[in-house]
């Protein structure tokens, strides 16, 4: 029998609460410390500031996009599902750059 929409949230409305003030924690980690990091990656890759605003630019056009197809996958049946693997991919991201 499929779960209903709501399950998620009557059987645990604390993990739900949790991992949704961790997704925003997440988000506004992000995208508030691009903007002083452009002059770090500028002078570590040796382009010019222009080229080195890309970056920001990609990220924030990659959530643009991303967030009505997250909303429209979690409105749905996968909303676990949707969550985790944004969640996954971010950290994913994280890694990579911090390697």
């Amino acid at each position: 029998m499929p779960r209903s929409r709501t399950s998620l949230s009557t059987q645990s409305p604390g993990v739900l609460v949790a991992v949704l003030i961790f997704t925003t924690a997440v988000v506004a980690v992000i995208s508030s410390l691009g903007a002083p990091l452009i002059p770090s990656i500028s002078d570590d890759l040796h382009v010019s500031l222009s080229a080195a605003q890309w970056a920001l630019t990609v990220t924030l056009l990659v959530g643009a996009v991303s967030a009505p197809i997250m909303g429209r996958l979690g409105d749905g049946p996968l909303l676990r599902q949707s969550m985790i693997a944004g969640l996954a991919l971010v950290t994913l991201g994280g890694l990579v750059c911090s390697l």
